[in-house]
């Protein structure tokens, strides 16, 4: 998700995607404000209803909650294989390997950085 802008709290609420990764599967717990209630809530990662850009915070009984805190897992390897030709072909194109953690983030700014250029 490298070069994505954005919040965290953002991030988590819309569940960011970006080349077969989204931050649900990285997210451990998020803590949030429940103003009706005034108090804080900590939600596991199987509770917050996950789906392709959805979060638990867009659904109405949770929308007025305030994203606080939140823990992430994030591994030293790939945990799952790049797959997008577009940053496949980036990787070749400017010699990066797409299954070290520094070559996908190289291959996916690069192949980002080329989808801008198209506009």
């Amino acid at each position: 998700m490298s070069g994505i802008p954005g919040s965290v709290g953002g991030g988590l609420f819309i569940n960011i995607n970006a080349y077969g990764q989204g931050i649900s599967d990285i997210v451990d717990w998020v803590e949030a404000w429940d103003p009706a209630a005034r108090a804080l809530r900590r939600f596991t990662a199987d509770e917050l209803a996950w789906g392709y850009k959805h979060s638990l915070f867009q659904d109405q009984a949770f929308s007025e909650y305030i994203i606080l805190r939140a823990s992430f897992t994030f591994s030293e390897t790939s945990t799952t294989p790049l797959t997008y030709q577009s940053a496949l072909d980036a990787a070749r194109d400017i010699g990066a390997d797409p299954n070290t953690l520094a070559g996908r983030r190289a291959a996916i700014l690069e192949a980002r950085k080329r989808a801008r250029s198209i506009f």
